[in-house]
């Protein structure tokens, strides 16, 4: 198992069913909320539900599908990177 696989394993059973901006940031997975704002806009990010302008949910099952089709991405990052992010999902 490669540390991107490690990764989403941690966040199966760690994330909430339905995750906030905030869930994700506290996970690791991005590191600010105008991140998802900008996979949003261009519609590159995990599927999300809008049930008004300010309050927008990520179902879990379309994050680790999303992390799952962009492991390229994840597996390009260092390990370092990587680890750290696990150690945070460890924390929350």
């Amino acid at each position: 198992m490669n540390a991107c696989d490690e990764l989403i394993h941690k966040l199966t059973e760690t994330l909430p069913d339905i995750c906030t901006i905030n869930d994700l940031i506290k996970a690791g997975i991005v590191n600010h909320r105008a991140t998802m704002e900008y996979y949003r806009k261009r519609e590159m990010g995990p599927p999300f539900l809008r049930l008004s302008a300010r309050k927008i949910y990520y179902p879990k099952s379309g994050i680790l599908k999303w992390m799952r089709e962009n492991s390229h991405a994840c597996q390009k990052k260092s390990n370092k990177k990587i680890q750290s992010v696990l150690r945070k999902s460890e924390l929350a």
